[in-house]
């Protein structure tokens, strides 16, 4: 019974990594899919991240300044 719930949890363990690993060929095969999933990580690169940045440093600015705190 422990062999089979051993050789059960491999392939289980198998097929997600060969999900995974197809999806990430896909995305690097895909030069607009690589693109946007990349932008998500720079800061201030591209114009929708800069304004978001700006937008929690405004706001954390704000809620450091609040009095009763």
């Amino acid at each position: 019974m422990s062999k089979k719930i051993n050789l059960n949890k491999n392939y289980i363990y198998i097929s997600l990594f060969l999900i995974l690993l197809i999806f990430t060929i896909l995305i690097i095969k895909s030069p607009s899919t690589f693109e946007r999933i990349t932008s998500i990580f720079t800061l201030r690169g591209h114009s929708s991240n800069s304004f978001r940045v700006n937008v929690w440093l405004s706001c954390l600015n704000i809620f450091l300044k609040i009095t009763f705190l």
